[in-house]
């Protein structure tokens, strides 16, 4: 039968038909339609691309929602932070809004909370010289010291000490000439 045809040469593709595969069979069972029209189902056919709408999962968070969730993320480091909780913030299912927001910013809710952790342990340890070290980790949400040296060299190639060092190498190397270390004329 020709609908068994069809249904083997269009495989994952999707589409939507306005007839059924019985009223399409009735349709080209006359080899001059058949013929004059040189009717072939991959011309028929549309791939998922071409879709009007696309699939949930290619959908990203509208701009008020992912404003909102930086903002409750920038606000909340220190703390635990949950899928659940940046869900239920803008409204969406767990599961809706995990893809969402991997479309949106390219990494997963957890990952991108990551992220902002130890770009604010990078900035304070630039610029904190006073925090120590397990101080930084806390202030940031990591649960203890070897828990943000962990993710600082995996993310940076270097540890959180090592990281401080050349900031302040860097930094004094800048200083105005008749400056010490200390600060002093």
């Amino acid at each position: 039968m020709l609908s068994d045809q069809l249904a083997a040469q269009i495989g994952n593709w999707h589409f939507t038909l306005p007839v059924s595969f019985g009223k399409i069979d009735a349709l080209f069972s006359s080899d001059d339609i058949f013929a004059r029209y040189n009717a072939n189902w991959q011309a028929f056919s549309t791939p998922p691309k071409a879709l009007g709408t696309p699939p949930k999962s290619t959908r990203g968070l509208s701009g008020w929602r992912l404003q909102k969730i930086k903002a409750y993320v920038e606000s909340k480091l220190e703390d635990r932070i949950s899928t659940q909780a940046m869900a239920d913030l803008v409204g969406l299912s767990a599961g809706y809004f995990l893809a969402a927001f991997k479309n949106a910013v390219g990494l997963t809710p957890q990952a991108y909370i990551m992220q902002q952790r130890l770009m604010r342990a990078k900035q304070l340890l630039a610029t904190e010289p006073h925090l120590a070290i397990n101080e930084i980790a806390f202030s940031c949400g990591f649960t203890d010291q070897a828990h943000l040296n962990n993710r600082f060299k995996a993310a940076f190639g270097v540890s959180p000490g090592i990281w401080r060092r050349s900031c302040k190498h860097a930094n004094d190397q800048h200083q105005p000439a008749h400056t010490f270390k200390t600060g002093r004329i």
